[in-house]
């Protein structure tokens, strides 16, 4: 490995951290992680670290979060636009301090829409994108949620779900009824062994190496923070416009639940317009397929870019 470097840089005005390693070329990977305000970079280093023998691969802590978390950061400091230009300048940076000259956009979930906008924006910068738990519309997805839920419940679970009115605009009637929808719907559709939220996101992060005791205090205190911050999530729209000026891949589990696969692959094989596209499924995957199924993550990028990587 020609670099392994954890940095924290000025960004947008921001001091944000990040990890850096691999093969030193003309290529490199910058990952954008979902939440909003949950940062990846154990994950990428547990499961993706094989990546960095082909090319070079950049993962940082969002604004706000992680080791980019800072106590005294206003709302104002929390707009979409501000995510965006964070991208552009982690990529000009890979570009300048690393003397990459390609960068291949990873946008995971919450980081599939900021990620898209980036492109769309800065389209000369990146030379191709790949979506994973490939958000679409908000709107649409907590619609497409409500009609797999009203069909998977029996019983007295059922019950309670018909007490719910369907969600209106992208909102339900009432944040109790956002509740006890958002109650039902994730038991309905996690195996019965799957490990909870605590065992499969909480306790792994807090017992990483990969991040200081700074780093785990942000994620606590910032993650909340940033949701809040951000505000309306309806406002989170790819369809109304489509149109991408770069390669355009999305890798989606079919198991996915949370950004529903159905959506991102009408988005993908109906609506997008790119100059190369493509929908790869993964068959044994949830909303994460980078993590669930990591060796053939990183065997269809090494496919897809075998000219840049």
């Amino acid at each position: 490995m020609d670099i392994n470097e954890k940095i924290r840089i000025k960004v947008n005005g921001v001091k944000q951290a990040g990890h850096v390693f691999g093969k030193q070329g003309k290529a490199a990977l910058l990952f954008v992680h979902g939440g909003p305000g949950n940062p990846n970079r154990h994950k990428i280093i547990d499961k993706l670290s094989p990546l960095g023998e082909h090319t070079l691969v950049c993962a940082y802590d969002q604004r706000g979060t992680g080791g980019s978390y800072h106590q005294f950061m206003k709302d104002s400091a929390f707009r979409i636009d501000d995510f965006v230009t964070d991208i552009r300048e982690w990529a000009e940076y890979l570009k300048s301090h690393y003397g990459v000259t390609a960068v291949i956009l990873i946008g995971e979930s919450w980081g599939s829409y900021i990620g898209s906008l980036a492109i769309k924006k800065y389209p000369t910068l990146f030379d191709a994108y790949v979506g994973y738990g490939q958000l679409v519309s908000m709107s649409k997805t907590l619609d497409a949620q409500y009609a797999a839920l009203k069909k998977r419940l029996q019983g007295e679970k059922l019950k309670d779900f018909l007490t719910i009115a369907p969600p209106k605009d992208g909102k339900f009637a009432s944040e109790e009824d956002a509740s006890l929808f958002h109650s039902l719907l994730y038991p309905a559709f996690e195996p019965e062994d799957y490990p909870s939220y605590e065992e499969r996101e909480i306790i792994p992060f807090y017992k990483s190496k990969e991040y200081a005791l700074r780093d785990k205090l942000g994620w606590k205190y910032g993650v909340k923070r940033t949701s809040k911050a951000l505000g309306n999530e309806n406002q989170w729209v790819l369809d109304d416009d489509p149109r991408f000026g770069i390669p355009y891949y999305v890798f989606q589990g079919v198991n996915d639940f949370i950004c529903p696969f159905t959506l991102a692959k009408h988005f993908i094989e109906q609506e997008v317009e790119a100059p190369k596209k493509g929908f790869y499924a993964f068959e044994h995957s949830g909303h994460l397929p980078a993590f669930e199924e990591p060796d053939l993550f990183m065997k269809r990028l090494l496919e897809l870019f075998d000219d840049l990587l």
